[in-house]
């Protein structure tokens, strides 16, 4: 059955039900007597109707209100909204139902009828307003544990998919091919130099260690990252000797600030492996701040033949930094390829927010 179908014949049923609940009342207060709506069927075909106009007529009024931005966004206006302008319409209806029953059922003037049925008209708009009431508030539970159970998936799945990322950048460095490099440059050494190769071995350690240790961080601290960098740096060092050089210029005293784990060491790796440094032609990448971001720059030895890691490296980096900042990743390719990723700051209501003016 068609989700409408199921919200039409809902919609009715409580109509209905709580139009002739209502009516019963009001008649028994007024007559001492229960309404036969089974041999006064004009007068339950009319109650039926009425409780379905009013109905239907709340139901849409409402369904309306959702699409007004400022009380869809405010909760507590819209529960006060909610109240005063059901009211206002459920006001405006009875009126046009009272001169319905003016019209088709008596030949009294609105003026006898209104003190008449005074009490009952009181009652009539005292209970309206019960029920209103009533409706906002059980709309308005509905709607704040609807909205409180749409931040809770959206959190989880927020979280999930950051753990994704992370994974996937954890996986990165610890591919074969990097650990290969690493135990192939560890062979060169030992023959060659083998307190290098402790050295060099140490270093491997000490980026390994920080690889684990933030696996399942969202951010850390820049000065962690960049004393990541440096043993990092020591093993390209190492690797490329005189055909690469990684110059570090941020200063020392920058630990409020965070970013994304290894998100340096990925922009690091992409230069490196798209550009083939040689003895003729040297590969230099400057790390450094660019007001609320930190830059990465390389020079371009030669044009990548395949681009497919250094798309997922970015990939990678952008969508991580979408959980925190709405600032974008700046790119930049003319005679150097540039790459801006925002800094991150850490308030005292232990909100990360993007860096204003840190230098």
């Amino acid at each position: 059955m068609p989700t409408w179908v199921t919200k039409l014949i809902r919609l009715v049923v409580i109509s209905t039900i709580i139009g002739y609940f209502l009516h019963s009342y009001l008649y028994f207060s007024e007559t001492g007597m229960f309404a036969n709506y089974f041999s006064d069927v004009l007068l339950g075909l009319s109650v039926f109707l009425f409780a379905n106009i009013i109905g239907t007529s709340i139901y849409i009024f409402n369904g309306a209100l959702n699409n007004i931005p400022f009380l869809s966004a405010k909760n507590n206006s819209r529960l006060i909204f909610t109240i005063v302008l059901n009211y206002l319409l459920l006001t405006v209806l009875l009126i046009l139902i009272f001169i319905v029953y003016l019209k088709w059922f008596t030949n009294e003037t609105s003026g006898d009828l209104l003190l008449k049925y005074n009490e009952l008209l009181f009652r009539i708009f005292v209970l309206g307003f019960v029920i209103i009431f009533l409706f906002a508030i059980i709309d308005f539970s509905i709607r704040s544990y609807q909205k409180f159970s749409q931040i809770s998936l959206n959190t989880i799945k927020s979280a999930k998919e950051q753990a994704e990322l992370q994974l996937e950048a954890f996986k990165s460095q610890l591919s074969p091919h990097y650990l290969f490099n690493n135990l192939n440059t560890i062979s060169l050494l030992v023959y060659k130099d083998p307190k290098l190769s402790e050295k060099y071995i140490r270093k491997l350690s000490q980026t390994y260690d920080y690889i684990i240790e933030t696996n399942k961080k969202d951010l850390v601290k820049l000065c962690e990252e960049l004393e990541f960098i440096k043993a990092y740096k020591y093993l390209l060092d190492i690797r490329f000797q005189n055909n690469l050089q990684i110059n570090i210029n941020v200063a020392d005293s920058k630990g409020n600030l965070f970013l994304p784990p290894l998100s340096i060491q990925i922009l690091i790796e992409n230069a490196v492996k798209h550009n083939s440094p040689t003895d003729d032609d040297q590969l230099d990448i400057n790390i450094e701040l660019a007001g609320e971001y930190l830059q990465v720059k390389n020079n371009l030895l030669r044009t990548p033949t395949q681009t497919d890691s250094f798309k997922i490296g970015l990939d990678n980096i952008r969508k991580r930094y979408k959980f925190h900042t709405n600032k974008e990743i700046i790119i930049d390719k003319n005679s150097m390829f540039m790459v801006r990723i925002p800094l991150l700051k850490y308030d005292k209501s232990k909100q990360f927010h993007d860096v204003l003016a840190m230098v």
